[in-house]
């Protein structure tokens, strides 16, 4: 039980990639002011453009690396042996550029230009900046005042299907219980 609740919980934190940074790395300090791509004045924007600048303003990039930040907590979490050193130089090695070129098509896939032209321009006012700003702050907020109620939650939903028949996994021996 506690494994899947840890890999929920896990999954759910590397969805909504709010950072909780290992010391050293850029979330451990004061985020700097991202700069974003100013929306094009011409009609001529393509719409892969205009994705790319509406990901810009609401700061996917960022996301992106609190993303890999994650990762590196869960790895220093698997072997405690590995310094932080090292799991901080390996996560700055990777690039955000190929996770916002993998999400543009998804962009596009569910969005019109129009639509997306008209988030540029609520990310460009002032209720879109603070938006933006504020969004990772509320959502990290929001995890952690849902976690004990997830948990709960969780534990009554194995009880029942334990109740009809299923059975769980028990960690492997020797493995610390919480």
């Amino acid at each position: 039980m506690r494994r899947s609740l840890f890999i929920l919980l896990s999954t759910t934190i590397l969805a909504t990639a709010q950072p909780m940074p290992l010391p050293g790395t850029a979330s451990a300090k004061p985020a700097a002011k991202a700069t974003a791509t100013k929306p094009a004045t011409t009609a001529k924007t393509t719409f892969d453009q205009d994705v790319r600048t509406l990901l810009a303003l609401t700061e996917v990039d960022q996301s992106a690396m609190a993303m890999v930040e994650q990762m590196g907590m869960l790895m220093k979490m698997g072997n405690q042996k590995i310094p932080d050193e090292t799991i901080i130089a390996e996560m700055k090695k990777v690039s955000t550029a190929g996770f916002i070129t993998a999400i543009v098509p998804i962009y596009k896939k569910h969005f019109t230009q129009a639509e997306v032209k008209e988030m540029i321009k609520f990310y460009t006012s002032p209720i879109g900046k603070k938006m933006a700003q504020k969004l990772p702050v509320i959502t990290q907020e929001a995890m952690a005042g849902t976690q004990g109620w997830a948990e709960m939650e969780a534990k009554k939903m194995k009880v029942a299907l334990e109740k009809k028949g299923y059975a769980f996994p028990t960690a492997p021996a020797g493995a610390p219980k919480k």
